[in-house]
């Protein structure tokens, strides 16, 4: 009797496994460098970028983390220069061009929540220490290809800036949702 419910136990969770392995799950692998600590945990703030993703199909797979605690700290100029933030990553030690390395900064030139690239080939992401808990979603929404939206401040993609978002957690719409799942960024 026992022996019969372990197979029929077994049976179902083969199943099981077999059919989360076939899912259509893609994974986006990130790297995490602290330079500065930001008003919320970095763990919540993946969380957060976890749910947001979530109605994608899409994971976070954190690769590495590490906090720099040696008294070196990132100046970000001009962001707006690509080739500054590119020339930053080279240093990293990231096996695939498509793992984005996020940046957790004090501050920048131009006071912005964060920044990154878009849909860019070598992928960054800033996240300064004035953040809100929505800034580094927001910033993932970028890198995998979405724009800022002025329609509403419910919308992750808001260009009001994500202190200014009203309905948590907010919104990705059908569009977002299929744009992210298209990027090359994606494993």
């Amino acid at each position: 009797m026992i022996v019969r419910w372990f197979k029929a136990w077994s049976l179902k969770r083969a199943a099981k496994k077999a059919v989360t392995k076939t899912a259509a799950t893609k994974t986006l692998r990130v790297h995490l460098r602290v330079f500065f600590p930001t008003r919320y945990k970095v763990a919540t703030m993946l969380d957060n970028a976890r749910s947001m993703l979530k109605p994608a199909d899409i994971e976070i797979a954190e690769q590495s983390y590490a906090k720099v605690t040696d008294g070196t700290r990132l100046q970000v100029v001009e962001f707006k220069r690509k080739s500054d933030m590119d020339e930053i990553k080279k240093r990293e030690n990231v096996s695939d061009d498509r793992e984005v390395v996020v940046y957790f900064v004090n501050a920048t030139i131009d006071p912005y929540n964060g920044a990154s690239t878009r849909g860019s080939y070598k992928p960054w992401i800033i996240v300064t220490t004035s953040t809100s808990e929505w800034t580094l979603a927001h910033e993932i929404g970028h890198v995998l290809g979405l724009d800022d939206t002025k329609d509403s401040t419910d919308r992750l993609m808001t260009a009001a800036g994500t202190h200014s978002i009203t309905n948590r957690p907010p919104d990705l719409n059908a569009y977002e949702i299929e744009t992210i799942k298209k990027s090359k960024l994606l494993f």
